[in-house]
């Protein structure tokens, strides 16, 4: 249950034969902020103990969505918050996105490195140990957006940067031990470069990526630019176009083919003289 004004979120236990209705966990928002809504509730099976229920919950307690364990009382009547058993990921500045499948020892989950808010990547972090999360798509940098069959032990990935557009491939899943970390496909599905011959055909210029800080020296920026044809319209300067939007679930600047290079309101402005700057706000997606 969530109140109107997205203050106070409350997790609750129905059941089904008695109507019996218990509090799991209530979760309360920061100062000044409001609680995001995510499904990355999932149920722990570990414990044999009938009066409390393990689970994994995101939380945005501390300003950015992390993973944790928490366990709650099944006491009927009973409207505590879950206490914490473990803290899978942060803290830290970067943010669990999706929960993709959980095991009996692992979770695998979409998010962002530190530092890395133009990327997106899968990673897997263990249930019971404290040992950090290990990020499965490391060597190949771009926005990612993965499917994972832990029965196959497969995972689906795919991938685009402003350099490369959209390529779908299989991979293994890597042992827990971490010896054998994903390297080359096990098949690639999709290349649109090679499907769509408007792909080469348009000749996209991507955009060059910038940071520069807030007035107030608080938030770090993302921006990217794109620059007209200095050898058609002179090197400048050229009448300037800033694009952004000030919303709280849309990031702009990514590292990623759809959004950024095949923009073609900002590619249709280059190609006429204009010079167009793209920046997100502190309060765009994906930056807590």
């Amino acid at each position: 249950l969530l109140d109107r004004r997205q203050q106070n979120l409350a997790l609750l236990l129905l059941d089904a034969v008695t109507g019996t209705v218990t509090t799991l966990h209530v979760e309360t928002a920061m100062k000044g902020a409001w609680i995001n809504l995510n499904d990355s509730f999932r149920k722990i099976s570990y414990s044999d103990d009938d009066t409390s229920m393990p689970f994994l919950w995101a939380s945005e307690r501390d300003g950015y969505r992390h993973l944790y364990v928490l366990e709650a009382s099944l006491d009927e009547g009973n409207a505590q918050t879950a206490k914490v058993v473990r803290r899978l990921t942060g803290p830290g500045e970067f943010i669990v996105e999706q929960v993709l499948e959980m095991d009996d020892t692992h979770v695998y989950y979409m998010g962002t490195a530190a530092g890395q808010w133009l990327e997106g990547h899968m990673f897997r972090v263990g249930i019971n140990d404290n040992d950090p999360p290990t990020c499965l798509t490391g060597d190949m940098p771009g926005q990612h957006s993965c499917v994972v069959n832990l029965k196959a032990e497969l995972f689906v990935d795919t991938i685009s940067t402003v350099d490369q557009a959209t390529i779908v491939t299989i991979h293994k899943l890597p042992s827990h031990d971490k010896s054998d970390m994903p390297s080359a496909p096990l098949l690639q599905l999709h290349d649109a470069a090679k499907a769509d011959d408007r792909v080469a055909s348009l000749s996209l210029k991507p955009p060059t990526f910038h940071t520069f800080p807030s007035t107030d020296s608080k938030v770090t920026l993302q921006a990217a630019v794109y620059l007209p044809d200095e050898e058609i319209h002179g090197k400048g300067p050229w009448p300037l176009v800033v694009a952004t939007y000030g919303g709280p679930h849309v990031q702009y600047v990514r590292n990623t083919w759809g959004m950024m290079t095949a923009d073609m309101r900002s590619q249709f402005l280059r190609a006429n003289g204009f010079a167009v700057l793209k920046v997100d706000n502190r309060g765009s997606n994906r930056r807590g």
